[in-house]
């Protein structure tokens, strides 16, 4: 299993040139919660919740942002297959 570097980290590349407004604005998530999160304050990072709608604003997986497993960009489930 490849691990993609450490939590904080990954939510760095994840924000990419956004900035924490725009975060906040597209997620939800207070901009103050976002910016503990890239200083690595583990305490948040039980927080499911924030993590997923970090991910999803930003296009990420949510697996990914958390534990580093996996593909960084989610994968479309199919819900059904055309013949």
């Amino acid at each position: 299993m490849v691990m993609h570097g450490d939590f904080s980290t990954r939510l760095r590349d994840a924000i990419g040139t956004r900035s924490l407004h725009h975060v906040e604005r597209i997620s939800g998530v207070n901009r103050k919660t976002v910016r503990v999160l890239l200083r690595g304050d583990r305490k948040l990072r039980g927080h499911v919740d924030t993590i997923e709608a970090i991910a999803k604003a930003v296009g990420v997986s949510p697996g990914w942002l958390a534990f580093g497993e996996g593909n960084m960009q989610p994968t479309e489930e199919v819900s059904s297959v055309e013949i």
